[in-house]
């Protein structure tokens, strides 16, 4: 690994060997953070196995969180960018977002033994492990927000912009290894010991994460100016819409950004139950498919992320999405079994790591720096928003149009036009003198 002898982010400093301590403290606690995030597939066969509907899935694992995340995310960020305590502006919220959200996945791993300890006959029981299910992934969702906003603006505020890249290869490759993890070992134990799967999960969340709490410092950030302490709430929700939406820049980048999450809504939901039951693949040989496409993102981590400090990430972003377009179109009219759905999954898999490689480094390029958190939230409201509005028509219209190949459809629709708006974005980014470098555009006009 070529890094700088001494690297800067913000107060901090870095020799090669404390850069080296850094990386190792934030991905032991990212491993069990994408290990976390896979829950969610674990609640999605709950929820299937209870017999919910695909339109019931899609309110319920996407426009309520994402309805939460709409009011919430905004206060977190802005909240987190004027703290100042000895710990940090970022980790009392990881410390509590982790508190939380392992008090609520142990609850819901518990929650079917408790429903038949209170109920009197087996449709009372089926009545109260459904109502258990829906609360608790909707809270563990909305806990689990404090840390998926949070953890994004720590590295940011600790990792040095010159291997800003490169750290997400290896945060990508923290995933991907999750991945293997989940595919070839994890998700077959969901039909025999789905309680303890959920438990074991938290467990390691729990520790990885203490781990990235207690090793990483952060650095010293300027006082919270006090004109801005002493604005009140209405003064400070009306600035903050001025700085992060009057500006068209900024604004394409949100809806290039909540299009392109919009685009996914449809595989994240019914992935599993178009190779299950449209090609009537089995869960053992699903999972060998997605492991082995986690090795692949994990082998193309690296040097993605090298390409990510070479290039601007927006044009990696855009590479990536061009990719996507063509693929899901070749796959909606090609797949028609085993063989074709797993060379479908390995070309996804490659368009899908190059544009997530640029994700974190594109925003860092491209939101000013002072005020992270504050156009982090700006841009996840305006994705909670598109999610809300259109989570529940991804599940409906899958039901209309009567197959889960419909996902292919989906993801190419949204995703071409999410490259139509980063297109817009990379005209604007020129005229602020864009080049291979980083740019971003801080704060005459915010």
């Amino acid at each position: 690994m070529n890094m700088p002898a001494i690297s800067r982010a913000g107060s901090l400093t870095y020799n090669r060997s404390q850069l080296a301590r850094l990386f190792l403290w934030l991905l032991t606690g990212s491993f069990g953070y994408c290990l976390l995030a896979n829950v969610t597939t674990l609640i999605s066969l709950s929820m299937k196995e209870l017999g919910c509907s695909n339109s019931l899935m899609g309110v319920m694992l996407g426009s309520m969180p994402a309805a939460v995340n709409f009011i919430f995310n905004p206060w977190i960020s802005t909240r987190s960018d004027r703290t100042r305590t000895a710990w940090g502006r970022r980790k009392p919220y990881l410390f509590i977002g982790m508190c939380l959200s392992a008090a609520c996945i142990l609850l819901l791993a518990w929650s079917p033994r408790l429903a038949l300890r209170i109920s009197g006959s087996a449709e009372e029981a089926y009545h109260w492990q459904l109502g258990f299910l829906i609360v608790f992934s909707v809270g563990f969702q909305v806990c689990f927000l404090l840390i998926a906003t949070t953890i994004y603006y720590l590295f940011v505020d600790v990792v040095p912009q010159a291997v800003l890249g490169r750290f997400m290869a290896f945060f990508n490759m923290c995933g991907s290894a999750v991945g293997i993890l989940f595919s070839f070992f994890l998700l077959k134990l969901s039909q025999s010991h789905m309680a303890w799967l959920y438990t074991g999960i938290t467990a390691f969340f729990v520790v990885t994460m203490m781990i990235l709490l207690l090793g990483v410092k952060e650095g010293e950030y300027a006082p919270v100016a006090p004109a801005v302490r002493e604005r009140s709430p209405l003064e400070k929700a009306r600035l903050y819409m001025r700085e992060c939406f009057s500006i068209p820049f900024y604004f394409w980048i949100f809806f290039a950004m909540g299009v392109n999450g919009v685009s996914n809504i449809c595989r994240s939901l019914f992935g599993l139950y178009f190779a299950r039951d449209t090609l009537g693949l089995d869960l053992e040989v699903i999972g060998n498919i997605n492991g082995f496409t986690s090795l692949l993102g994990f082998a193309l981590a690296y040097p993605l992320g090298y390409l990510n400090d070479r290039f601007h990430p927006l044009r990696v972003f855009f590479w990536g999405g061009a990719a996507i377009v063509l693929v899901n179109l070749l796959s909606f009219f090609w797949i028609s079994g085993l063989v074709t759905y797993a060379v479908s999954s390995v070309l996804l898999t490659v368009a899908y790591v190059v544009q997530l490689s640029a994700g974190l480094p594109l925003t860092a390029a491209l939101f000013p720096h002072s005020k992270y958190g504050q156009f982090g939230s700006a841009q996840a409201i305006f994705c909670a928003l598109m999610m809300i509005l259109f989570n529940a028509a991804a599940g409906k219209l899958t039901d209309l149009f009567g197959s889960y190949r419909f996902l292919y459809a989906w993801d190419f629709v949204f995703t071409l036009l999410a490259l139509a708006a980063l297109g817009r974005v990379f005209v604007l980014w020129k005229q602020y003198g864009g080049d291979h470098h980083y740019v971003a555009p801080e704060s005459d006009q915010v």
